[in-house]
């Protein structure tokens, strides 16, 4: 049961993610909001990108797990994120 509500929500996860990064962009191309882009380019990074990150750090340097590369790939996309939300709040009125 568990199983099957992780597969759910991480599915749920994948199609919202990808609802942001796609409306974030229309609304950037149609709007030139830049906290739109931002946002979009956000979830990217603590989304797909950081997954891919892990995948190769984990298949490049044989670890599996919470390896230190792992959690260096974690911490340095998690900063990043940040920044970009921050950035954007900046920008608001």
């Amino acid at each position: 049961m568990v199983e099957r509500l992780t597969r759910i929500l991480i599915s749920v996860g994948w199609v919202l993610g990808a609802a942001v990064i796609l409306y974030g962009i229309w609304r950037f191309w149609q709007e030139r909001t830049l906290a739109a882009l931002l946002i979009s380019l956000a979830v990217v990074i603590a989304g797909p990108l950081e997954d891919a990150l892990k995948a190769w750090v984990r298949r490049v340097r044989h670890l599996g797990g919470e390896a230190p590369a792992v959690g260096l790939v974690d911490a340095a996309t998690s900063v990043v994120f940040l920044i970009l939300l921050l950035w954007t709040i900046s920008l608001l009125p």
